[in-house]
């Protein structure tokens, strides 16, 4: 019987050791291989992107203030800034990278911004969610290369995810460093960061991936909502802020759900004093030739639109 007790505690032991040691070491292997490698050409793309809009809103910085219209990739695609500028002569920094960056959008934009900039919100609606507890896939593709500073702002639960997925990456390409993005990709954006590889229409686009709807799942408790932190990062730092309705490919139709979660975004901004330009239908398009590859991708016939519609705001607003 005291044979049997001793292995079970010996067992107990090294289990228990295992599970703390492991995780520690897993952490602080990702730490050590986090920038030390590319990992994902559509990292080094996004990467791409945001220091083309940094190196942007420094030169207008040198001139005064700017205009950042911060979102995932429907404003990559559905705003031309160099467009806007050219009509009116506004400091215009699209600041669209990509949705499923999620909470990392605001901590890059944050970066650029300065007293007294403007900031225009037309949040993709995926957005009004509660932070998540564990890193979002495409947040993590991103993160293994280019989250040295981001990764100690994690929980333990999150850098362990981290560290997991960077080993299924690994060990699913068989290599650490992937291919270099083509230069034809990095062409498809103009010196202001806007999008303009999107020239004519996908054809035969499936419905799942062309109609978007209305939809939140904002939290009660802000203190596990990202958006709330940015809301007051912009109140403390004297950065005037709007929301707008991301541009998005729908139906013409809204259903009883919509207007409720509609309702629910508006309300959200209202409470925390930020006004929603625009009605329900603001960005919505239900016209399927306005629209590229994806329901919230505009072409460039729908960019020009959208872009329009962002110069009327702006004159409304800036007037204000």
């Amino acid at each position: 019987m005291k044979k049997y007790k001793t292995f079970f505690i010996k067992t107990l032991v090294i289990f228990l050791s295992a599970m703390i040691i492991i995780p520690f070491v897993l952490i602080t292997w990702v730490d050590y291989m986090i920038g030390r490698h590319n990992y994902s050409k559509t990292a080094d793309y996004i990467n791409y992107l945001i220091k083309q809009k940094q190196q942007i809103a420094e030169k207008y910085d040198k001139l005064g203030n700017k205009i950042v219209i911060c979102s995932g990739s429907n404003t990559l695609y559905s705003i031309n800034s160099k467009y806007i500028h050219e009509k009116t002569g506004l400091p215009v920094v699209n600041f669209g990278i990509h949705a499923g960056l999620e909470n990392y959008i605001f901590y890059e934009t944050e970066k650029i911004l300065k007293s007294g900039d403007i900031v225009f919100l037309p949040l993709e609606y995926d957005l009004y969610k509660k932070d998540s507890p564990t890193v979002p896939s495409q947040l993590a593709e991103y993160l293994v290369t280019y989250g040295q500073d981001y990764f100690p702002k994690f929980s333990i639960i999150q850098k362990l995810g981290l560290s997991f997925y960077l080993v299924k990456l690994i060990i699913t390409y068989h290599k650490l460093d992937a291919d270099p993005v083509d230069e034809e990709i990095l062409s498809q954006t103009n010196d202001y960061g806007d999008y303009i590889g999107n020239i004519g229409t996908k054809a035969n686009l499936p419905e799942k991936s062309t109609y978007k709807y209305i939809i939140e799942e904002i939290p009660q408790d802000n203190k596990s909502f990202a958006l709330y932190d940015f809301i007051n990062y912009c109140k403390n730092n004297n950065i005037k802020l709007y929301a707008m309705l991301p541009f998005i490919c729908h139906k013409p139709e809204y259903s009883e759900s919509e207007i409720k979660a509609y309702n629910n975004i508006k309300a959200f901004y209202a409470k925390n004093g930020i006004e929603l330009i625009g009605d329900m239908k603001s960005g919505s398009v239900y016209d399927k030739n306005l629209i590229y590859d994806y329901g919230y991708h505009a072409n460039q016939q729908g960019q020009k639109q959208r872009s329009d519609y962002m110069i009327s705001v702006l004159n409304n607003y800036l007037d204000k």
